[in-house]
């Protein structure tokens, strides 16, 4: 299933961190510290792309493999003081601990399971440029997956609803991964560099997917994930 929205502009706004941290590189860069303690005190951005608190659906497929596609347009930025001098940027958006299950189209009325079981989450960030959202791209930086480590998830249902809840309250975690030498370049210059047809808009996709264990759910089930607070980071 593909969902295509303007407001699903995620790795474009979580890496668009270059203003925040203007004030506080342009005097670093020329001192002479240690990169570490340059990059120690440009701090992290919180909730780059306002995604916090967003659902997104993901649709189960023949393979028990639930799959959703985010699409969207997002302009350049600005430059910034020594962006020259930026080496890496870096991501990582967290899910929050709780599902919502929506059954098959046509389906009638279905007994939700008791438990549901996810294990291998992971998203993949592709930011890119062309003359449209789904045209071959003239330019475009692909993050590696940013993916949730550690054992299964075990969801359990909240009686007498379609919601799903872990044990803890802790956020499931997707990432962090990193750009660096020249690939982040690279998406520096995309992200504020004029396109190759003089253009100044880009697109960003998302994939996200999970693999359902257990046969539980059938083909055509959505399940809804809500975004927790996500965070970035550039540095030197």
């Amino acid at each position: 299933m593909t969902t295509q929205h303007p407001r699903h502009r995620y790795a474009a706004a979580a890496l668009l961190l270059f203003t925040p941290v203007t004030a506080l590189l342009a005097p670093l860069a020329g001192c002479g510290a240690a990169r570490g303690i340059i990059n120690s005190q440009i701090p992290a951005i919180a909730d780059p792309a306002r995604l916090d608190g967003r659902q997104f659906p993901a649709e189960v497929g023949a393979d028990g493999v639930a799959r959703g596609v985010f699409t969207g347009p997002f302009a350049d930025q600005g430059r910034v003081s020594n962006q020259e001098r930026l080496s890496f940027a870096e991501l990582r958006q967290p899910l929050r601990p709780e599902i919502t299950l929506v059954p098959p189209s046509g389906s009638g009325a279905v007994t939700p399971p008791a438990q549901v079981t996810l294990r291998g989450l992971e998203l993949r960030v592709r930011v890119y440029e062309g003359p449209a959202m789904d045209a071959a791209p003239t330019r475009e930086v692909v993050f590696p997956v940013l993916a949730a480590g550690g054992a299964p998830l075990i969801f359990t249902n909240v009686p007498g609803t379609a919601r799903y809840t872990l044990p803890t309250a802790d956020l499931i975690p997707l990432g962090p991964e990193r750009l660096s030498g020249d690939n982040a370049r690279r998406l520096f210059d995309l992200l504020t560099g004029t396109g190759a047809d003089g253009s100044t808009s880009n697109f960003v996709q998302a994939s996200f997917s999970a693999t359902v264990e257990g046969g539980t759910l059938p083909e055509g089930s959505r399940i809804l994930f809500t975004f927790g607070p996500g965070e970035a980071r550039v540095g030197l």
